[in-house]
Parts: structure tokens; sequence; C-alpha cells
């Protein structure tokens, strides 16, 4: 019964809490094109480890790494390189190799 008193609450806070809008940032944070100014460079630079377990038993252990590059063109156009690596390690995996 207490544990669906604290749900009740939790979910009540969670509805009534306030978040931030668009009409409470500064114009400077909204009003943004929708690219990246002319020469402005912006990189993206992420990494993550997943594992998967079923019964007790790993299923998929793995590692990625992802890089991006993006660069305003013109005012209009914008370009992006990404990369992305996945390590999957397995019953199998001994060591990395160059």
């Amino acid at each position: 019964m207490k544990r669906a008193r604290r749900a009740c609450a939790l979910l009540a806070l969670c509805i009534t809490s306030s978040t931030a809008r668009a009409d409470d940032l500064p114009p400077e944070l909204v009003a943004r094109p929708p690219t990246l100014p002319a020469g402005m460079i912006a990189i993206s630079i992420g990494a993550g480890y997943d594992v998967a377990h079923v019964l007790g038993i790993t299923v998929v252990s793995a590692a990625g790494l992802t890089l991006a590059i993006q660069r305003g063109m013109t005012s209009r156009l914008e370009l992006t390189v990404g990369s992305g690596q996945l390590l999957v390690i397995d019953d199998t995996f001994d060591r990395i190799t160059e």
C-alpha cells in the first residue's frame, strides 16, 4: 500500500513540475538558424557501453565510440561528417589488435 502511495505521489510531482519553455528562455537561445553559421565548426563525441543478460548469462557486450564534425559552409548549407566504431566483446574475444 505504501508503495502505491509513493508511486502516485511521484506521478503527481512529475505531472505538476515546471519545465523550461521557449517563452522562459532568452531569444538568443531560441531564435537560432537551423544550420551552423558560415565558417563555424562543431564537434560531437560520444561513447557508450552496452551489456545484455538473459537468465544471468551475458549475451551481448559491446563498446562504441562516435565522432561527428559539422561545418557551416554558407548561411544555408551545412556539411556533416561522422564515424562510429563498435567493438563487440564475446566469448572468443582475446585482445584488441591493431
